[in-house]
This record gives structure tokens, C-alpha cells and sequence, in this order.
């Protein structure tokens, strides 16, 4: 998924910064936090949640948007937050356009 959506982004000739998990995110996001606009972000990392580096990101910057890909079926209570607060989650199997048009509408806010 990762290597996907860099290459979607990259096509478009974005600058793309990544991570294979979310230790090695977070480092990335304290400190590029201001070259950073928008994170695409998986729901389920290892045994970890992707909601766990979407906090921490708006404790960093609250103005970088976030998305959240999956593959699964989102548990009620995380539905509910995701809802909440907004996050548009885009369901795999994605396309290019799926992906570049999140991004747009991220930049739209």
C-alpha cells in the first residue's frame, strides 16, 4: 500500500516522505512537521492503530491533514471518532484517483 501511494504522489511530482512504521513516523513528522501537509496513514499498523500517530501528529501540528487507508471493517467506536473528527478514510483496494482526490480535498480545507 505504502509503495503505491508513493508512486501516485511522486507521478504527480510531490515530495514524499515515508515510513514503515510509526516510531520511525513520528520521528519524521517532529521534524519535518512543517514540510508535511497531508499523511496518508493505514488504520491498523502491526498491532498498532493508525489513530495513534493521527494524535500524536495533532499534538505536533494540528494543521497537517491526515487520511486513513483500510483494508478491514472499522470497529463502531472507531467510526464514530474517525466520523468525528472528520477523517476521510479511503478503502482498499484504491485507485490513483481515489488517492489524488483525498489529497485535493485535503488541500481544498
Amino acid at each position: 500500500m505504502r509503495e503505491s501511494i508513493i508512486e501516485i504522489l511522486k507521478n504527480e511530482h510531490l515530495d514524499v516522505l515515508n515510513a514503515s512504521d510509526i516510531i520511525n513516523a513520528e520521528k519524521i513528522i517532529s521534524a519535518e512537521h512543517q514540510n508535511v501537509s497531508t499523511i496518508f496513514c493505514d488504520l491498523r499498523i502491526g498491532k498498532r492503530s493508525g489513530m495513534e500517530l493521527y494524535h500524536t501528529t495533532m499534538k505536533i501540528d494540528p494543521d497537517i491533514n491526515f487520511v486513513i487507508i483500510t483494508g478491514y471493517p472499522m470497529k463502531k467506536e472507531t467510526r464514530h471518532i474517525v466520523s468525528e473528527l472528520k477523517i476521510p478514510v479511503i478503502n482498499k483496494p484504491f485507485t490513483r484517483r481515489r488517492i489524488l482526490s483525498a489529497l485535493k480535498h485535503q488541500k481544498a480545507r
